[in-house]
């Protein structure tokens, strides 16, 4: 473990542990305390992220297949599709190089160089699409609140204008969290590692975050 930039790093979208592709991970640690539910939360005032420190010097992660866009820091590495390995025996892929450009379903961050590294490893930040008919088990922000409502403390959030949930999993700086939406058909799960509410860098990178494509929170069903 390790920090860098602001940021912790645990040596990865989305995870803890991140299983074969598509799968979501398994969380330890959960919190059993109930929350509030769906209806009280998007009855909440959302969080809206701000920028909260200078974007000189970062690049653009702008994925043009999955249609997003935002800025990270510049020493932050990027490993996409293109960046993984042929499956071996046991279907895993690895990391053999590192990306120029956001790419693929699957992104992953990191400071560090991951040459060699296992694709369901963990990492900085990481952000995973869905598409249609993927293993992803809720089929709006209101099914995924109901049913994690006892596993995760839940807040409202905006991500590029889109209705949003912010969930996060453990206590203090060191938890995990995850950021889900749906857009353009898809749903788009960003996941970290850090209270991403008192983190100053990911807060910033949040807020240049944007779809490349108008998106409707009607896409969002928070009604029974």
């Amino acid at each position: 473990m390790m920090i860098a930039g602001g940021v912790l790093l645990v040596v990865a979208a989305v995870v803890v542990m991140q299983g074969s592709e598509g799968e979501e991970p398994a969380v330890t640690g959960m919190s059993t305390t109930t929350t509030a539910t769906s209806t009280d939360i998007f009855a909440m005032e959302p969080i809206i992220p701000e920028a909260k420190v200078s974007t000189e010097g970062w690049k653009t992660c702008r994925n043009e297949e999955y249609g997003y866009e935002f800025k990270f820091p510049g020493e932050w590495k990027i490993y996409g599709e293109d960046a993984r390995s042929e499956p071996d025996a046991m279907g895993k892929t690895y990391f053999v190089r590192e990306s120029e450009e956001c790419n693929g379903e699957y992104v992953l961050f990191s400071t560090t160089q991951l040459e060699g590294y296992p694709r369901n490893m963990e990492s900085i930040m990481t952000v995973n699409v869905y598409k249609p008919g993927t293993h992803f088990a809720f089929a709006d922000l209101h099914t995924l609140t109901t049913e994690k409502s006892h596993e995760a403390r839940q807040k409202r959030f905006v991500l590029s204008d889109n209705e949003s949930l912010l969930q996060a999993y453990n206590e203090g700086e060191e938890e995990d969290w995850y950021i889900t939406s749906w857009a353009q058909g898809n749903v788009y799960r960003i996941h970290g590692v850090q209270n991403v509410e008192q983190n100053t860098t990911i807060t910033t990178l949040l807020s240049t975050f944007h779809f490349l494509e108008a998106t409707s929170t009607a896409a969002m069903n928070t009604t029974e």
